[in-house]
């Protein structure tokens, strides 16, 4: 009974040990390194306990692998001193078809936020190798496609090859020249990448820019199908109107046939008026300068209340009508004109003198009063003038339609004032 109960002890006292032990142990591990878990479509080939790599140097260790909603979900220890990006992918690394795989973390830690200590890495962030299976499967899908068949039983890829060598029987040269030819253009794409990538780059720009003008371009559309609508609608008097527009054409085309030499003759001589009108281009300048003002000015010497023209007859060459005439004469400039110039001073001169004038003598018959009614004039008086002394305004009488003229009444009467009443 006493060994009994010494070996009870004993036991237990081991027992104590090692929970001792295994605490001490997972509160190492515990502060030493931190746990990450990556979801993977399927973990083949890997098991708990091989290697978790970055840059192909041992990182941590796979602790545990289990299914979970279709995914395996692969439990890692990243040992601390190991800094890992928090955006890290993880994928499943298969060397070769017998050696044993390991998950590659990367990319590699160059600054920035770590992954933290209970991270997940989903499915899209990893990725796993093809199978040999699969790949051998796709090689008996393509092999069993291209040998013979029911239907073919030389092949396809024997009618390949036969075909190829129908088609490159005696083109040697020519293959070899749309090699060469090949070449060239690649190396001058190769040359141009840099303009190359700027089209595809200002191309995607394009586009973008007919995706965001996405509603314009439809409203565009809409447009021109209901012009294309209205175009329809109309062919007939389309057609009419091309029919009577080729019948038009052939008309001129057969008047500038038959006018032709009339057309360039009259093209000729609008020519030459053009060219006078350019050499006395200072001279038309100055009458469209000139010419809207004196024409206003002779429009506003009528005075409409009195029927009278304001104005008085001054032209210039009566204050001086030998230098006039004479010098009209010089001015044929011949062979006798300086002659015939101090002739028509010598003999003409003092006539031409007693006619000097700054004002010819001209006169007209005033009406005494005025020549159109009230109604028939608006504003006929300027606004801010006065009616002159003696002149009466216009009557607003029905009956005040002009000057009244007498039957029989001669021209001394007519022409003296109040005369014809």
């Amino acid at each position: 009974m006493k060994s009994i109960g010494k070996a009870a002890k004993f036991i237990a006292l081991l027992a104590i040990i090692a929970l001792v032990v295994a605490g001490a142990w997972w509160l190492w591990n515990r502060s030493e390194s931190k746990t990450i878990t990556a979801e993977f479509a399927s973990t083949k080939g890997v098991y708990p306990g091989d290697s978790v790599r970055m840059l192909g140097v041992d990182i941590g260790a796979i602790t545990d692998i289990k299914g979970e909603d279709g995914k395996s979900k692969v439990t890692m220890r990243i040992d601390d001193d190991q800094p890992v990006p928090a955006d890290a992918d993880a994928v499943l690394v298969a060397q070769s078809l017998v050696a044993e795989r390991f998950i590659q973390l990367t990319p590699a830690y160059d600054g920035g936020e770590q992954i933290q200590d209970g991270a997940v890495i989903p499915t899209d962030k990893t990725a796993i190798p093809v199978e040999w299976d699969e790949i051998k499967n796709e090689l008996m899908s393509l092999s069993t496609a291209l040998g013979p068949t029911d239907d073919n039983p030389k092949g396809a890829l024997s009618d390949f090859v036969d075909a190829s060598d129908e088609m490159f029987d005696g083109n040697g040269q020519r293959a070899r020249r749309t090699l060469e030819e090949l070449s060239s253009t690649m190396e001058t794409l190769s040359q141009g990448r840099t303009d190359l990538f700027s089209t595809v780059q200002n191309l995607q720009l394009f586009v973008s820019a007919l995706s965001n003008s996405e509603d314009q371009i439809v409203a565009f559309s809409g447009r021109l199908a209901s012009v294309t609508d209205v175009l329809n609608e109309s062919t007939g008097d389309l057609d009419n109107a091309l029919v009577d527009l080729d019948v038009a054409i052939q008309d001129v085309d057969r008047f500038l046939g038959n006018n032709s030499d009339k057309i360039t003759r009259g093209v000729d001589k609008l020519g030459q008026a053009t060219n006078v009108l350019r050499d006395r281009r200072e001279e038309v300048e100055n009458l469209l300068h000139v010419g809207p003002t004196a024409m206003s000015n002779f429009y506003n010497i009528y005075h409409p209340y009195q029927g009278t023209l304001n104005g008085v007859l001054a032209p210039q060459w009566l204050s001086n009508p030998m230098q006039f005439v004479c010098g009209a004469i010089q001015a044929v400039a011949n062979n006798t004109a300086q002659g015939d110039a101090q002739l028509c001073q010598s003999y003409l001169a003092p006539m031409l003198n007693q006619m000097a004038m700054n004002y010819p003598d001209v006169k007209l018959a005033t009406p005494r009063t005025p020549t159109a009614a009230a109604d028939q004039i608006e504003n006929g008086q300027k606004p801010g003038t006065q009616t002159p002394p003696g002149v009466q305004p216009p009557s607003d009488s029905p009956t005040a339609r002009g000057t009244d003229v007498e039957a029989g009444a001669d021209l001394t009467s007519l022409l003296s004032p109040g005369g014809g009443r």
